[in-house]
């Protein structure tokens, strides 16, 4: 199977693409075939695929398609034409330290690539669009991408391997709003790292001082998303009493809380969570702890704090 780049076999009498991507069609699997970032090809056994990178296996199944209807996963075009296979023909962007700002004409997907920190996209002005405008952009880059409104703000960013739908859901501003979902990860990094840290033993604090009661330190982390969790006991000496905690990442609060204690006979299970997006390096998470106001002595055991990637 050879691949004529020129041409495209699967639309009305064929299309010519520029830059020589074209929409390829045939019954064997594309791997391992050369062609132009942004090509597609269409398996007879209806498979759409796409060519994301330079190398020759660089293709993936981004769809399936019948005569009628392209089906993305999350996404769903029909009523498909020249004009509209060739908008969902993806644009490949080498990722840089700047700004690419979309606009009503830029290809549907969107395709980045690169080892590059600092690439921001910013959304069209929705005021040209129609609601329900969608774009699909897929990061297979090494660096986290920000997504930004048509001003600059940042609505989310986009990690690593992964894939987002954004879908314009009011279009009365140039800003918009637009839904982001995340559908795709193709790292496979959830619980990749996990981290644990316990002291069961019971400690005492009658201060207003916050003391430590478990300290974690992490090896040096990948960049990603983080879930920190914690659980512990405590107890108060006096009755009717209200004691503090706080949850700490690198010295700065991530959870902070207080309870009640109304009775020297109650023990009290705490427990949370919080998670954190586009963290690396070494961090450090403590969990300490401190009386109310009011003069008593709190005691704490089976404290546990745990770290783990989740995205």
């Amino acid at each position: 199977m050879t691949f004529n780049v020129n041409k495209a076999f699967e639309a009305d009498n064929g299309i010519v693409l520029n830059g020589g991507a074209g929409v390829f069609s045939g019954s064997a699997s594309p791997v391992g075939q050369d062609a132009p970032i942004g090509s597609r090809y269409l398996r007879d056994n209806g498979e759409l695929w796409s060519k994301h990178n330079t190398g020759v296996n660089d293709w993936i199944i981004i769809g399936v398609t019948t005569a009628t209807k392209l089906q993305i996963p999350d996404l769903e075009i029909t009523g498909l034409s020249e004009q509209n296979i060739l908008r969902n023909v993806p644009a490949s962007t080498v990722v840089s330290s700047g700004t690419i700002s979309l606009t009503s004409a830029s290809k549907y997907v969107q395709f980045f690539t690169g080892t590059v920190a600092g690439q921001n996209v910013n959304l069209p002005n929705a005021t040209t669009l129609q609601v329900g405008h969608v774009y699909d952009i897929w990061n297979f880059s090494t660096q986290s991408i920000s997504i930004r409104n048509n001003s600059g703000t940042e609505l989310a960013p986009l990690k690593t391997n992964a894939r987002t739908l954004i879908i314009l859901t009011n279009n009365s501003s140039a800003n918009g709003v637009w839904s982001l979902t995340y559908t795709l990860d193709n790292g496979n990094v959830f619980g990749t790292q996990l981290y644990y840290q316990e002291e069961e033993a019971e400690t005492s604090n009658n201060s207003l001082t916050y003391v430590n009661k478990v300290t974690l330190v992490t090896p040096s982390l990948p960049l990603g998303d983080y879930l920190t969790q914690f659980q512990f006991t405590w107890r108060s000496s006096t009755a009717n009493r209200v004691n503090d905690y706080r949850i700490q990442r690198n010295s700065v609060n991530i959870d902070a809380g207080g309870a009640f204690i109304p009775n020297v006979a109650e023990r009290m299970l705490v427990s949370g969570f919080r998670r954190i997006s586009n963290i690396s390096g070494v961090q450090t998470y403590t969990l300490d702890f401190r009386r109310g106001a009011t003069a008593t002595t709190v005691f704490m055991y089976g404290a546990r704090l745990f770290v783990w990637r989740v995205g």
